[in-house]
């Protein structure tokens, strides 16, 4: 999934340090809108070692490092539900130093909160299209390496994207639909939900 631009910099440190050991180069699949679009298996953490599917998915993503903070392992053609995070963690605590790395195996939503439409969402499987979404601004994820985990704000919205690349659910095919429960509604004065820190008025209202 990618991110604003303003977060560039501080992705660009990711890679000062060359990795030692020779790891696969895959490359991200792009525009293969049927194998997108097939579901992933559940797999194990043993397999997921095995496959070296860590170090493969960091290495994929680090050739776009400017752009993405998650791929999944279908995205270089292990069609297997894990997926690997990497990102500033100022995008989770404002003025935080350092960079929160996350690896998730057979990740399931366990709960969800506040409903909103996230603008622009990309992919970096396709990188000639985005789409507006609805997504939840907090999660709760539970998966077989980390238990139970919440993810708010930008990262969120990350985890939810490769939750779908796990059941096919690509970019190019989300559609905006109308938001049925108008309970978590957002003020005009509010922060906005999208995680930018502004006031919902002068981010995402009326976009």
């Amino acid at each position: 999934m990618n991110t604003d631009e303003q977060n560039i910099s501080e992705k660009k440190d990711l890679n000062q340090n060359p990795v030692q050991e020779k790891i696969p180069q895959d490359k991200i699949i792009q525009n293969d809108f049927n194998f997108l679009r097939s579901k992933s298996r559940e797999t194990t953490v043993e397999e997921c070692e095995q496959l070296n599917i860590w170090k493969r998915l960091e290495a994929a993503l680090a050739t776009h490092n400017e752009e993405g903070v998650g791929l999944s392992a279908i995205q270089i053609g292990e069609s297997i539900r894990a997926s690997f995070l990497i990102y500033p963690k100022s995008l989770v605590t404002k003025g935080a130093e350092g960079i929160e790395i996350k690896r998730l195996v057979n990740p399931r939503l366990t709960k969800k909160e506040n409903y909103f439409k996230y603008y622009g969402e990309r992919c970096l499987s396709f990188p000639d299209h985005s789409a507006n979404t609805w997504r939840y601004k907090k999660v709760e994820v539970e998966d077989d390496l980390n238990g139970k985990e919440t993810y708010e704000g930008l990262i969120a919205v990350a985890v939810q994207h490769e939750l779908d690349h796990f059941e096919g659910v690509i970019v190019p095919d989300m559609k905006i639909e109308p938001i049925k429960n108008e309970e978590n509604k957002v003020g005009r004065n509010e922060q906005c939900p999208c995680g930018s820190g502004k006031k919902y008025k002068k981010c995402c209202l009326g976009k």
